[in-house]
């Protein structure tokens, strides 16, 4: 089983990004090629829980999250009946739930190293396979990848890079259809790039593929101009890059930091005006962002409806008649479902900000597992900003998996005393 635990981890991983690619439409839920080892992966977790392969041990650390957040997607539930609003937005959310529960209690029937090993693997072949697929496939349709971001880079052109060139990958044509796929999906996309980025960074010293892996994902994070994914990579590495500032930094990081010096003298004696460019453009406008008028509709719909919502799935008006649900998952509880989604909200986002703050505490002494606690950066950050009607997308439940399994601090981790008894599982 633990093979096969390996290898659905590994799949998870590496086809997360290719989310231009369908497999089937199924009710509220498009199958992407991801999903196949992920729900795998979910009822593989589901059937060593009900076998008492899972150790109690393993999962309460989790709990804290996991309740209130179970306790949520019942009342959901339950608003359905009594308010109204979208049963399928409601099963979508927990058929995720579920899947990420079997993900983490597969994660827990493994042996932290071999956890950590699927992970890079995985994230490894995110990075690579994602590049090779997407080059191949704009190129059939004419468009040179290193062409369009060497112009980019010239002109300052961030269109270019931010809709151009995924426009053209999640679509044949690249033009904007009923039936075209948006550029928001490209989140979702680099929702498992930045889970390559972490956990490859964390493996920095094990292999030099982990080193490749590490290099590729930050150079697609920051050609993806994404403002949201920049600031969530930043946030993440914060910790380790305060560490190394406080320790002796090893060998491989001072060659990291000479590559950065030796970038740094390269931009000086080369032309990049066009790289300032996109970061004023970036930067520089974020007042502008279509989320400010969002949020500020959405406060007028629960000004109207402030108690109970207005039910599963509401959405509200923004722009030129386009129905949009709220990008922020404390906005979009409480418009759904009143001020007891909102309270909910509150409890299983300050449990996982507080596992966040405990992890990094006790493992500041470990690189490795200083940067693994960035994992519950994009879940954390991104949730505030989300395109997925304010709840976490499918990368997002998958870093918090892979947080809870990899780094906060378990008493699993520790060898027991001699004369311990072995712990209890999870059910009898």
């Amino acid at each position: 089983m633990i093979g096969m635990a390996r290898l659905l981890v590994i799949l998870t991983l590496a086809l997360g990004p290719l989310q231009w690619m369908t497999v089937a439409d199924v009710g509220p839920l498009v199958l992407k090629p991801v999903h196949l080892p992920f729900f795998a992966a979910a009822a593989l977790g589901w059937v060593a829980l009900l076998r008492g392969r899972v150790l109690a041990r393993a999962v309460r650390p989790a709990l804290p999250f996991v309740v209130p957040y179970a306790v949520y997607i019942l009342l959901l539930l339950v608003s359905v009946v009594f308010l109204g609003g979208k049963f399928a937005t409601s099963a979508k959310y927990t058929v995720y739930f579920l899947g990420f529960c079997g993900w983490f209690f597969l994660l827990a029937t493994m042996q932290r190293r071999e956890a950590l090993t699927a992970a890079l693997w995985g994230s490894v072949c995110a990075a690579f396979l994602f590049f090779a697929v997407a080059f191949v496939t704009l190129q059939s349709r004419g468009i040179n990848v290193f062409s369009v971001i060497a112009r980019a880079l010239l002109t300052g052109d961030t269109a270019a890079l931010q809709f151009f060139i995924f426009r053209n990958l999640f679509n044949e044509t690249g033009a904007v259809t009923d039936e075209a796929f948006g550029t928001a999906l490209r989140h979702t996309s680099l929702g498992f790039i930045f889970i390559a980025f972490v956990v490859t960074l964390a493996c920095w010293d094990r292999s030099r593929i982990a080193r490749a892996g590490a290099l590729l994902s930050v150079l697609i994070i920051l050609v993806s101009v994404s403002r949201s994914q920049w600031f969530a990579a930043l946030l993440a590495v914060a910790p380790l890059m305060l560490r190394t500032a406080f320790m002796r930094p090893a060998p491989s990081i001072a060659a990291a930091a000479a590559a950065v010096i030796l970038a740094g003298l390269l931009a000086i004696s080369v032309d990049l005006s066009g790289v300032q460019a996109i970061i004023d453009q970036r930067l520089g406008s974020l007042e502008e962002d279509g989320r400010v008028g969002m949020y500020g509709a959405a406060l007028d719909h629960i000004a109207a409806r402030p108690v109970f919502g207005h039910g599963v799935g509401y959405q509200i008006d923004v722009g030129a008649g386009q129905m949009l649900e709220v990008h922020n998952i404390f906005l979009a509880a409480w418009v759904q479902i009143g001020i007891p989604g909102l309270l909910l909200a509150l409890a299983f986002t300050g449990a996982l900000a507080c596992l966040y703050a405990i992890s990094l505490s006790r493992s500041f002494w470990s690189a490795e597992r200083t940067c693994l606690t960035g994992l519950a950066v994009l879940p954390l950050f991104r949730s505030q900003l989300s395109g997925g009607g304010g709840n976490y997308t499918l990368p997002e439940w998958i870093c918090i998996a892979l947080f809870l399994a990899l780094a906060v601090p378990r008493r699993v981790d520790a060898p027991l005393p001699a004369t311990a008894r072995p712990d209890t599982p999870a059910l009898p």
